[in-house]
């Protein structure tokens, strides 16, 4: 008896078999066209409040000043809207600028007792400060700028808390006072901070009577469990849904192999490798310019994703690829941080707060993986139509920030 030929594929059968690879890359295509796809990573806004003695108060915001001006949060404002108006006419950006000092005025308060302090002095941003800024030899965004407000607390009062303009996003604010330890919370955008006790006692000619130091009575381990989970909190969104550059290295990891165990090795090891830079960086004993780490951090995931078009098997150049790059990706956090201006004894609570957050917020896009493509894995048609396809996206989303970042 003959054996059986294989009979030729139909078109619809053809059709068929292209249909997922055609429609996960229109998808990722789609949503990447209606989506701002920032080739800068994201920033995190801070606020150092110094309260002296005779009750002087400076504030110093950091924030990313390009996205304040265009009226919205850092992660909705795309690369091509801050690069036209920072590139633009110098009237239209002061324009911009002007408005937005108008709109900080108007959303800024510091309350003591219910009542608002006056802005004595306000130093924003000027348009030679922005583009000198931008154009000092490192990453030109995010465009990180400081705006320095100077008030007084009068003596008498009991409370006092802050509120930042909705649209810098949330903020670390961290508050010292003479001979108190620094007070430090995460405050979200646009709501007050939690209410700080403090008195200031004039003498004669303003200045303080007695100590005249702020008191303060509060629940120092409730206030430290407080501030780390805020902390972690700040890690997590920082990865999830901010941090899509990270994002998609984690989702090339999770792509190369259907077997946990070897997605577990790679999640550990750079686990590992970012959490070493992250300290280092953090209390300066590395530093490396975000001009070199941002590009090395897009590239990262070009190599992960076009690495996963090749097979399935977790090579030793992987893993040290892997754990290098993680090691990059730690000097990336590190940044994130030190922007904030915290006070260095503040550093290592930042620093196990936010890296358990970003833990966190990786193995949450693993999960939402697993749930989104988990059941399938097993199928063997997985790596034809989910691992090639979403690899090749990714790879071609990072290759074009590897090329912004650069140039």
């Amino acid at each position: 008896m003959p054996a059986p030929t294989s009979q030729p594929l139909g078109r619809f059968e053809i059709c068929l078999r292209k249909i997922p690879w055609l429609g996960l890359v229109l998808v990722a295509l789609l949503a990447w066209s209606a989506t701002p796809v920032d080739a800068h990573p994201a920033g995190l806004s801070g606020a150092t409040v110094t309260i002296d003695r005779d009750g002087r108060m400076d504030v110093v915001v950091t924030f990313d000043v390009l996205a304040f001006a265009l009226n919205d949060l850092p992660e909705r404002v795309a690369d091509t809207d801050m690069t036209a108006l920072l590139d633009g006419p110098t009237a239209v950006l002061q324009a911009r600028l002007v408005e937005a000092e108008r709109h900080f005025r108007l959303h800024y308060h510091a309350t003591v007792d219910g009542t608002d302090l006056p802005v004595e002095a306000l130093k924003f941003p000027t348009v030679d400060g922005v583009r000198k800024t931008a154009n000092s030899g490192g990453a030109r965004l995010p465009v990180l700028a400081t705006c320095d407000v100077t008030q007084h607390v009068p003596p008498g009062v009991h409370t006092i808390r802050f509120r930042f303009p909705e649209v810098m996003s949330s903020l670390v604010v961290s508050i010292d006072r003479p001979d108190e330890d620094t007070w430090t919370e995460v405050a979200a955008a646009g709501a007050p901070t939690s209410p700080l006790k403090v008195r200031v006692q004039a003498g004669a000619g303003g200045s303080a009577a007695g100590s005249g130091r702020p008191a303060v009575a509060r629940n120092a381990t409730a206030d430290w469990l407080r501030s780390m989970f805020q902390f972690v909190e700040l890690g997590f969104t920082h990865i999830l849904p901010r941090g899509l550059d990270h994002i998609l290295f984690v989702l090339g990891l999770f792509l190369l192999s259907s077997r946990l165990s070897t997605l577990l090795t790679q999640i550990t090891s750079f686990t590992v490798a970012h959490s070493v830079t992250l300290g280092l960086s953090l209390y300066g004993v590395i530093r490396v310019s975000p001009a070199v780490i941002e590009p090395l951090i897009a590239l990262s995931i070009v190599l992960v994703a076009v690495d996963n078009l090749r097979g399935t098997d977790l090579r030793w150049w992987r893993l040290a690829v892997v754990f290098g790059f993680g090691l990059v990706h730690g000097m990336g956090f590190a940044g994130a941080l030190r922007d904030l201006g915290l006070p260095r004894h503040e550093f290592l609570r930042a620093l196990i707060g936010f890296n358990f957050g970003v833990e966190l917020g990786q193995l949450a896009v693993v999960a939402l993986a697993f749930a989104a493509v988990g059941w399938f894995r097993a199928s063997p048609r997985y790596r034809q139509w989910v691992v090639v396809p979403a690899s090749a996206a990714i790879a071609v989303v990072a290759l074009v920030w590897t090329i912004e970042r650069v140039v």
